[in-house]
């Protein structure tokens, strides 16, 4: 049960850790912070999309089946 707050909390102590490095540092933090999340949300939308075309792809199978 504690697990999920406890590794919000560690998550959030990174992100705030990045910001108090050096200010080189913390341009290269922040470029990977934003470089992460957009592979996140590719990650996600390309999930997204596969499960779209199988259902899809179910969708049509059935039809076929009904049709016969």
């Amino acid at each position: 049960m504690l697990a999920f707050p406890l590794y919000g909390l560690y998550e959030f102590g990174m992100v705030v850790s990045r910001f108090f490095e050096d200010p080189k540092n913390r341009e290269i933090a922040f470029q990977q912070m934003q470089a992460q999340e957009a592979a996140r949300k590719t990650a996600k939308e390309a999930v997204y999309r596969a499960n779209m075309a199988k259902k899809a792809q179910q969708k049509s199978a059935k039809k076929k089946r009904k049709a016969s």
